[in-house]
């Protein structure tokens, strides 16, 4: 390029013959250089799930509105919960959008919404469509809208069910609520794998399990892979052979243990034998969501 520049300044006169010189020395050093896109091209290719690239896009559907907070993944990238109104219903739900930054996490966001798309039950989210978007890189699923709390954020917060302490009887209506859950995943044959008071909402004291990012298909071979949050993940959960939708009832009689030791009182008798129970080292001895319900605390 310094010849080029070095011949432009010999050969410069004020004429015409100049001027167009000077053009074509131009057209030759742009047409030289690599003009950078103003976007990268993407190396996760979104349109792999072609029946999620909507004809109309999400904005055209839906409104933003404010930031109800951050979302947690599994993978490390960016995410975000909003309110969101749609625009022909007029109904609001929210927004649960994330950076699809690699192949997993674009497979985490399709099979969170596979999963969830096919359960219908009271206290369990509720998804309703999923748009992936190229040009932002999104992935992005419309959802019930809980304006709770949930139950980590209640605890930290030092929130108190009624009164003074979390009572018996409430962490008991919890326990029903999501024992059931529990039992209607294993007809579902699926396994949260996170169950954590982080993925437990409250509204009015109607307990809603959300997040279904980790959750698994059971399979006669079982689950692989450790998943959820440390201390409520199962010990089997290190087995080489496997684990089934035990490791959810481990998950939540941990919750529920640290419920009960946020009272002031001891919890009954009942209620410690079901907490015992679900916490058995051992799967195999261990209760099921259905036992559970079944359990003289909870009839």
């Amino acid at each position: 390029m310094g010849s080029q520049v070095k011949e432009w300044r010999q050969d410069s006169p004020d004429g015409v013959q100049g001027k167009v010189r000077k053009a074509e020395f131009v057209r030759r050093l742009l047409g030289s250089l690599e003009i950078p896109t103003t976007k990268p091209p993407s190396s996760v290719d979104l349109r792999a799930y072609p029946r999620y690239l909507h004809i109309v896009s999400l904005a055209a559907e839906y409104t933003r509105g404010e930031l109800l907070g951050g979302v947690r993944l599994i993978q490390g990238a960016s995410g975000s919960l909003r309110r969101c109104r749609s625009v022909l219903l007029g109904t609001s739900f929210a927004l649960k959008s994330v950076k699809v930054t690699s192949e997993s996490l674009l497979k985490v966001a399709v099979c969170e919404y596979e999963t969830l798309v096919q359960l219908d039950h009271p206290h369990i989210v509720s998804v309703y469509a999923l748009f992936l978007e190229p040009e932002a890189q999104e992935a992005s699923l419309v959802m019930d809208l809980l304006p709770g709390q949930s139950l980590y954020q209640l605890l930290s917060e030092g929130y108190e069910f009624s009164g003074e302490c979390y009572i018996e009887a409430e962490v008991k209506s919890v326990a029903q609520q999501l024992f059931s859950a529990l039992f209607y995943l294993k007809v579902k044959d699926i396994a949260h794998r996170d169950l954590n008071p982080a993925n437990i909402m409250l509204v009015d004291s109607q307990a809603t399990l959300i997040d279904f990012q980790t959750a698994g298909s059971l399979t006669p071979s079982g689950l692989h892979g450790v998943m959820g949050t440390s201390p409520y993940q199962a010990p089997e959960m290190w087995d080489p052979e496997g684990y089934g939708a035990k490791v959810d009832v481990w998950s939540l009689g941990r919750v529920l243990d640290r419920l009960m030791q946020s009272s002031n009182t001891p919890p009954s008798a009942a209620a410690r034998e079901l907490l015992d129970w679900c916490r058995k080292s051992d799967p195999e001895t261990r209760c099921s969501a259905k036992q559970a319900l079944g359990s003289s605390w909870l009839l």
